[in-house]
């Protein structure tokens, strides 16, 4: 464009004089609405009587009226519409783009919704973190800080006697900082610190003889603009009357409180609060309390914490609306309230380990009374664990294995019951769930049958010194959990028995999604969890502080595999999986498990259907084909639903059985349309042959696809005697295309680097180096605007 220092956009109108092809939007005869900031497209696109040019865009005229709000781009992008990926663009960028979106925004109702839509508007992958604190209480008022957080990045802090309006004068002074500051400026600002501000104020009161002085000279803008402190009962009626006339409040009660709470401005503080109980069952049992102003106002109960909030609330609500002030005024005796609600239900809630100050002899009558009053069972392990839980009884479950004898009866296994280190009974079993529910139930007939003093004196005591070879397992109920994480929920649910001696680290098959292998460093502690699983070995990792960092410790079946130190503990743990992933990388086998065009594989329904329309015509009238019968699991027969199709069945039991004689990891796909009766005959046919079925979706059609049950090491065979290092969609990795653990050494060494440098610092003193000192953004002259725009991660700049 000619006599423009702007280069014409693509998203419609017109900057000259109608002049150009008009865009989408719509070419005006106006010079459009420029902005101050070069780049920045206009908030609004004019329409108008398209004098000179050849606009193709719809608001040509006085019916085009506005050509639509468009939304502020990057200075620097090209293209007002494109989508950032965010995968890897750093903070410092991210940033920079946000800053110029606000730049470009209109100004909401307040610079809470001013920043917040931005966050929702730019899609940048951005998150804001605010967080208040108390300060301290001055002339009886207390004092606040906010701090607003951007992207990890501090923005602003403010100080206030007023959460709500300390809360919007700190995004207020977020929202200048972006409008007014650079990049490299944003990155340079130092968060003061809750505790250097508490300081500040208890100096200033320590020096400062009248008090009262200082605390309104502190308190000068709040008190302009706050109401007249009430007494607790003119709090009450404003919130009460609030209640009652608003015209619409949410029908929650726990939102429609705290909004009053706020709206009314009724100067009252609240909190809620809860107790823990349990009852002779075991069970758990909530009672939650709301304080206003220092007066309880309701209580309520509940088996679980949320239900127990909601019944609080919903109790304090139906108090403020039908009682008298008063009588709120007084408030609720909580004590008192627990007790004659006990009696009056007769449940017998009793707090959690109520028999703290019994004797063990005391603690086991207790016991024995209250099993005498209770229901004997099959099954007695819940009833026992829960009232030698509510007693404060400890509960050991030994198990031991008990040898067959000559006559070929099989080895069994044995469990003794201790309660608080006293043998109470054993039984036994073939499994360990038969054995500990015989000890058990062995343990109610002693237990009714005998006395408290007579288990502490006679009953055999559990020793530390017990060497006996034929123990197992022990299992202290109760006991608190080691620290650290592992994969045993997904072992139990796959039915794995990480146990197997012959599982160990060297056997391990390294399996890996082909959507994993982008970035394998990122994507480390994924693959290693998933691959530890489908081994069916045990994956832990324990993640402790040292000073200012944390360190995590991995381990596969009880042996040490890896170790890093980080800032954060998910970056410690990530680091540690894939300082172990990339030394198995070095040694064991790697299997990729790639996406394929299942529709390109699948046996159509239609084809099946014209094989078994051929066989029936050579059998001839009068006859079914012959089925071999599926099983089980126990061996049972399974029948043949009388609808489905004996023919098409036919069809599918050969293909199976061809199938099967395969050493293969291909899959047998059978395409969509086969009725459910036949779907579900062919699935029990896989069943009974040992092979895996799965139901998958494409274009909201379901197929049945069929594949072998194959053991990572099995799989690992198969592809090696496979032609192409492949077998169906699992592909053999080449250890020249994997990184080593010479890769990740830098990153180690880095953060232990870090480590000493912060030495002797405290978290709030260690901030991470600045990755933009001095970096501003670049304003592109007329001359380079036409050229690709390129951010530099590793050197942090802009060319």
């Amino acid at each position: 464009m000619k006599g423009s220092n702007f280069e014409q956009p693509e998203w419609g109108g017109g900057y000259n004089d109608g002049g150009g092809r008009g865009g989408r939007g719509g070419g005006g005869n106006y010079r459009g609405n420029m902005q101050k900031k070069p780049g920045l497209p206009p908030n609004k696109v004019f329409s108008g009587n398209n004098k000179r040019g050849r606009g193709r865009g719809r608001g040509t005229g006085p019916a085009g009226q506005f050509g639509g709000t468009m939304a502020p781009v990057h200075s620097l992008s090209k293209v007002a519409t494109q989508q950032f990926d965010t995968t890897n663009m750093s903070t410092a960028e991210k940033i920079h783009r946000f800053a110029l979106y606000v730049q470009g925004e209109p100004m909401k109702v307040n610079a809470i919704q001013t920043i917040e839509n931005a966050i929702t508007g730019s899609k940048l992958n951005l998150k804001t973190q605010y967080e208040v604190e108390e300060l301290m209480r001055i002339s009886g008022k207390w004092m606040f800080t906010g701090r607003l957080i951007l992207g990890g990045i501090f923005l602003a802090r403010s100080v206030g006697a007023n959460k709500k309006e300390v809360k919007h004068e700190t995004y207020q002074k977020a929202l200048n900082v972006l409008k007014s500051k650079t990049v490299a400026e944003i990155f340079n600002l130092t968060d003061p610190g809750a505790e250097a501000i508490r300081k500040e104020l208890a100096t200033t009161l320590d020096t400062e003889k009248d008090v009262s002085k200082q605390a309104d000279t502190i308190l000068q803008k709040q008190t302009e603009q706050a109401m007249t402190i009430r007494t607790n009962q003119d709090g009450f009626i404003c919130l009460i009357e609030y209640l009652k006339t608003a015209p619409t409040l949410p029908e929650n009660k726990i939102s429609c409180l705290e909004q009053a709470m706020s709206a009314s401005h009724c100067s009252l503080s609240h909190k809620y609060d809860f107790k823990a109980s349990r009852l002779p069952t075991g069970r758990f049992f909530f009672h939650g309390i709301l304080t206003v102003g220092d007066i309880v106002i309701a209580v309520g109960k509940g088996h679980r914490k949320k239900d127990a909030k909601v019944h609080t609330y919903e109790e304090a609500f139906k108090n403020l609306m039908s009682k008298p002030l008063q009588e709120i005024m007084q408030g609720i005796d909580v004590e008192e309230e627990a007790k004659n609600e006990e009696e009056a239900s007769g449940s017998g809630v009793s707090v959690i380990m109520d028999g703290k100050k019994m004797s063990v002899s005391e603690k086991m009558d207790k016991m024995i009374q209250r099993l005498k009053d209770a229901v004997y069972k099959e099954n007695n392990i819940n009833t026992v664990d829960a009232c030698a839980t509510n007693l404060g009884l400890t509960k050991t479950c030994i198990y031991r294995k008990l040898q067959g004898n000559e006559e070929g009866e099989a080895s069994r296994i044995a469990c003794d019951l201790y309660l608080e280190k006293f043998l109470i009974a054993s039984g036994e079993g073939e499994k360990r769930k038969e054995a500990q529910i015989d000890a058990y139930n062995n343990a109610w007939e002693v237990l009714i049958t005998t006395t408290g003093e007579h288990i502490v004196k006679d009953h055999k005591r559990l020793t530390n010194d017990n060497d006996d070879p034929s123990i197992i397992d022990v299992h202290v109920k109760g006991a608190q959990k080691p620290q650290g994480d592992s994969n045993m929920a997904g072992l139990k649910r796959h039915n794995q028995d990480y146990e197997d001696p012959a599982k160990t680290g060297d056997t391990l098959v390294i399996l890996e999604h082909e959507e994993w292998t982008l970035d394998r460093k990122r994507q480390a502690f994924c693959i290693l969890t998933y691959s530890a699983t489908s081994n069916g070995m045990l994956l832990q990792w324990n993640t402790s502080q040292e000073g200012n960092m944390f360190k995590c410790d991995i381990s596969l079946q009880n042996t040490h595999i890896g170790e890093a130190k980080a800032m954060s503990k998910n970056n410690a743990r990530n680091l540690a999986a894939a300082s172990a992933l990339f030394k198995l990388y070095e040694t064991q086998d790697v299997i990729k498990v790639t996406r394929r065009d299942d529709s390109k594989l699948w046996i159509a329904y239609s084809n099946i259907q014209g094989k078994s329309n051929s066989l029936k015509e050579k059998q001839g009238e009068g006859g079914d084909p012959d089925l071999k019968p599926s099983m089980d699991a126990e061996g049972n027969v399974i029948p043949i639903a009388e609808e489905a199709d004996k023919w098409v069945l036919k069809v599918c039991e050969e293909i199976i059985n061809e199938y099967k004689d395969q050493f293969t990891l291909e899959e047998l796909i059978f395409g969509p349309g086969m009725p459910l009766t036949e779907s579900k005959e062919v699935r029990n046919m896989a069943k009974s042959r040992n092979l895996r079925h799965d139901i998958r979706q494409l274009d909201g059609q379901s197929y049945l696809v069929i594949q072998h049950r194959m053991q990572p090491q099995d799989m690992a065979k198969c592809i090696h005697t496979s032609a192409g290092g492949r077998s169906g969609k699992y592909v053999l990795v080449e250890k020249s295309s994997l990184p080593v653990y010479q890769d990740i050494v830098p990153d180690l060494d880095k953060q232990i680097a870090l480590s000493g440098s912060l030495a002797g610092q405290t978290k709030r003193e260690v901030k991470a180096p600045n990755p933009l000192q001095g970096f501003k953004p670049k304003i592109l002259s007329e001359e380079e605007e036409g050229e690709e725009v390129v951010f530099d991660q590793g050197q942090n700049k802009l060319y």
